[in-house]
């Protein structure tokens, strides 16, 4: 047994509405309020990104469910039009006019999204988030397991007294919300004779037959650290904020306009996922997922789990209102699915069922 556990957790934008609605604030992070936001506010309404956003929402008036998915589908839209439009042009100086005026739209709509997020989190919001008990789901997390899920799984094995876990809070959104709700500042030397500062429960729902003896009382001391990433940039600087598709490109031509404007909504390429996130990730024994749609847009991180799962790791899924996110992450997987759907766990909840141990907002 190792004595370091690395447990990340990958955050999408339903943690934030959900921990919106909990505060009962007037405003959440959904896509069709920023739209609101952003027919009202911005000034622009010549900007190529919103005629297109805004011809898009008219097209489906009656749709309320659109995405942020939606959105950065929408985007790839507009980038294959602007390619076709710089192609149109042999004149260098026509092209940069192009480019350059497609960079000021992306810039309006970015800092626009920033003012978006400001209104709806406030410091006051920030500050009744940090009352939250994060710490709990952290340690306590698979007491959501349903009962025949938990018996299969085998990260309670690899737990123990004394040994260390450490955390990585993958935060896909731009707001500081999820690190607010698991961050704490907990004592590195609370004992005089032991490096432990922390606990985890491998049992807290008390379910026999699982891959250890461990009950409901089983508590174990641990080290653990906590590391907070935002592969797609922070609301605190705006110009850091990514949207768009994943092209899985790791070089780009900037010889020419062409090149320069796919690079500009390659999601994959400017968060450096290869070089910022890899190592964490092949480090990593069980992955969380919680307010995921398992989005094309974010492929080249289900990509990357799915080759951990074929390392040995282990996924857990919160599925809110049953959207088959199992099936879906499925789907990015290259080979025999039956090679990695064994290691992949699922916790089923919606407004009548809720979740006991962690992410009791």
């Amino acid at each position: 047994m190792s004595d370091t556990c690395t447990i990340s957790f990958l955050i999408g934008n339903g943690f934030d509405i959900a921990i919106l609605k909990s505060l009962d604030k007037n405003f959440t992070t959904t896509y069709g309020e920023f739209y609101d936001y952003l027919a009202y506010f911005l000034t622009n309404k010549e900007n190529d990104i919103y005629k297109a956003i805004d011809n898009k929402k008219k097209q489906f008036s009656n749709n309320e469910n659109e995405t942020w998915k939606d959105y950065e589908l929408l985007l790839k839209e507009v980038v294959c039009t602007k390619l076709i439009e710089l192609k149109q042009y042999t004149d260098n100086v026509l092209q940069e006019k192009v480019f350059l005026s497609f960079l000021e739209d992306w810039k309006e709509i970015q800092y626009t999204f920033a003012n978006f997020l400001n209104h709806v989190i406030t410091p006051q919001t920030l500050m009744d988030v940090t009352d939250m008990d994060g710490k709990t789901t952290l340690q306590k997390f698979l007491g959501d397991l349903p009962i025949e899920e938990y018996k299969k799984i085998e990260f309670p094995q690899k737990t123990d007294n004394y040994i260390k876990i450490d955390y990585h809070i993958f935060n896909f959104n731009y707001s500081t919300l999820a690190d607010n709700y698991f961050y704490w500042l907990f004592n590195y030397h609370p004992y005089n004779v032991s490096k432990n500062n922390s606990h985890f429960y491998p049992n807290p729902s008390n379910i026999s037959g699982g891959k250890t003896s461990t009950n409901s009382d089983t508590n174990y001391f641990i080290r653990s650290s906590i590391n907070f990433h935002h592969p797609h940039g922070q609301l605190s600087i705006p110009e850091s904020i990514l949207f768009g598709m994943s092209y899985n490109k790791k070089t780009y031509c900037n010889s020419n306009f062409e090149g320069k404007l796919s690079q500009k909504l390659d999601k994959a390429y400017w968060s450096m996922h290869t070089d910022k996130v890899k190592p964490f990730i092949q480090k990593t024994d069980l992955f969380v997922i919680f307010g995921h749609s398992i989005g094309e847009s974010d492929q080249c991180w289900w990509e990357e789990i799915i080759d951990q799962l074929k390392q040995g790791s282990e996924l857990i899924i919160y599925d809110y209102e049953g959207k088959g996110l199992k099936k879906k992450i499925l789907h990015y997987c290259k080979d025999d699915e039956n090679l990695i759907s064994d290691r992949i766990f699922v916790i089923d909840f919606d407004e009548t069922k809720h979740l006991k141990y962690s992410f009791k907002f």
